[in-house]
């Protein structure tokens, strides 16, 4: 049985499966390459609104299924202003990422770009272009090196990745310690993007804050070409670890297989992002806690900064949203709110 659930997860880890593109009677598009896809929907208004205007939705991560719900929260948003969409996904890889995004910019039907960002510079040059062609830019998550005064997006939508990483650690050292045990803990992270960077120094804070806490080990998960072996390698150097903090959730399903394998169910994780990938494990006890984005609000958010800009009203650069942890008492109300989703785009 063991062995079969240490497959099931690795089988997770590993499946790609492209998103479909949105409905209507419009046909999905393909690059010759199969990475990227386009579909389109009127929207409830759209045969009747000639002033409609059109967004394109752009998703840098096909097989992401967890960030769906961002998609989810701004269609809604585009669909009650009686406006159109299309949406574009890549497969993660910069070049079909700048490709894509490239081919959105070229177009001449496009009024509007929402998306969660994934590097803090590769599109700088791309949104440039954009912005020259008329075309208004709002992206979220990843902090984007724009500022207020060169102004390339008109809104930076983000969430509170330090205070998250700093409140998973600091509740698993705290449960740790009303054990009567000492936090030897390893990390799982990356600190090369903003994002991850401050939610590792959330974890920092955290444990000097207390300071019989160990750090065993911090691994830079960009250079692990298999996440869940080099977990497995690594409690077999520290089998005093009872702690890991996973600086996402696709890093948390592979320390967890890795956990499995070594038959290591006592150790404590943690991860950022709280989506389905990790929500189930949540919910039967394999994963700790997770600092749990809001991230339908987040991208409803995204689109109706892009309304308050062409309507004149409050110009606001940088939202900010907090993050909330869950655990097993209350995920199960996240989880109802990720399965109510129509996930339209997708169908």
């Amino acid at each position: 049985m063991k062995k079969k659930l240490i497959a099931i997860l690795l089988a997770a880890i590993m499946v790609l499966s492209l998103a479909a593109c949105s409905s209507g009677d419009n046909d999905s598009q393909t690059d010759d390459d199969g990475t990227s896809q386009t579909g389109e929907n009127d929207g409830p208004q759209g045969d009747e609104n000639t002033d409609a205007k059109t967004f394109a939705v752009f998703n840098y991560n096909s097989t992401n299924a967890a960030a769906n719900p961002i998609f989810e929260g701004m269609i809604e948003v585009i669909e009650e202003n009686g406006d159109n969409w299309l949406y574009f996904s890549a497969d993660n890889t910069e070049a079909n990422i700048l490709q894509v995004f490239d081919e959105i910019v070229a177009r001449d039907d496009i009024d509007a770009i929402v998306w969660p960002n994934i590097n803090d510079t590769l599109l700088l040059d791309s949104i440039e272009r954009a912005d020259e062609k008329g075309i208004t830019c709002a992206t979220m998550d990843i902090r984007l090196e724009d500022d207020e005064t060169t102004r390339r997006v008109i809104s930076q939508t983000l969430d509170d990745n330090y205070q998250g990483g700093y409140d998973c650690a600091d509740a698993i050292l705290t449960e740790i310690e009303s054990r009567g045990e000492t936090p030897q803990v390893i990390y799982m992270t990356y600190r090369g993007n903003n994002a991850c960077r401050d939610r590792s120094d959330g974890y920092d804070d955290a444990m000097a804050e207390h300071p019989d806490a160990v750090l065993l080990y911090e691994g830079d998960i960009t250079t692990m070409t298999d996440i869940a072996s080099t977990t497995e390698d690594l409690l077999q150097r520290y089998p005093e670890c009872n702690a890991i903090f996973c600086v996402a959730d696709s890093t948390c399903v592979s320390v967890l297989a890795g956990c499995k394998a070594q038959d290591r169910e006592d150790i404590l994780l943690c991860t950022q992002d709280g989506g389905t990938d990790v929500q189930s494990y949540i919910l039967n006890g394999d994963v700790y806690v997770a600092a749990c984005q809001p991230l339908y609000e987040m991208g409803k958010n995204v689109v109706e900064s892009v309304y308050k800009e062409w309507n004149g009203g409050e110009d606001t650069y940088w939202y900010n949203y907090e993050i909330p942890l869950i655990f097993q008492d209350n995920v199960q109300e996240t989880i109802d709110q990720f399965e109510s989703f129509e996930y339209k785009f997708l169908k």
